[in-house]
C-alpha cells in the first residue's frame, strides 16, 4: 500500500512536470506568421543575354504585404555548374523586392534561391528560372 502511494506521487509529479514542460515551450514558440512568396520575371521570359529583373511579393499567413524584410538570393544552373550569382533584392512597396540581373552565360533551367528574413521569422523558397537563348 505504500509502494503504491509512493508510485502514484511520483506519477503525478511527472505529470505536472510534463504539463510545465510543455507550458513554457507553447509560450517560447514564435508567434510570427509564416511568410508566402511568389516570383515574378520580367520579361516573362527571360533570354541569357538580355537584362531580367526578378520580383519577389511576399505576404503574410493573412495576404498581407510584407514590406520590412531582408531577401537575398542566389541563381545556379540546374544541369551544369556555372557558378552561384548572388543577388540582393531591394524592397519596392507593397510587398514588392526587387533584383536585376544583365544576363547568364547559358540557357536552360536555372534555380532562383530565395531567403526572406523579418525579425524572427525565416522563409526560404527554390524557384526555377528557365533562360532560353
Amino acid at each position: 500500500m505504500l509502494l503504491e502511494r509512493s508510485l502514484k506521487a511520483r506519477g503525478n509529479i511527472l505529470l505536472g512536470a510534463s504539463l510545465i514542460a510543455v507550458g513554457l515551450l507553447l509560450a517560447c514558440r514564435s508567434t510570427t506568421a509564416p511568410l508566402q512568396m511568389t516570383l515574378k520575371t520580367a520579361p516573362d521570359h527571360p533570354s541569357m543575354t538580355k537584362p531580367m529583373t526578378f520580383t519577389v511579393h511576399l505576404t503574410d499567413d493573412h495576404g498581407q504585404p510584407v514590406n520590412d524584410a531582408t531577401v537575398n538570393g542566389a541563381i545556379t544552373m540546374k544541369v551544369m555548374d556555372m557558378g552561384t550569382t548572388k543577388l540582393a533584392f531591394s524592397p519596392k512597396g507593397n510587398g514588392d523586392y526587387e533584383a536585376s540581373m544583365k544576363g547568364v552565360d547559358m540557357s536552360g533551367p536555372w534555380n532562383l534561391a530565395v531567403e526572406v528574413a523579418q525579425g524572427s521569422a525565416h522563409a526560404k523558397k527554390d524557384f526555377e528560372v528557365t533562360i532560353s537563348d
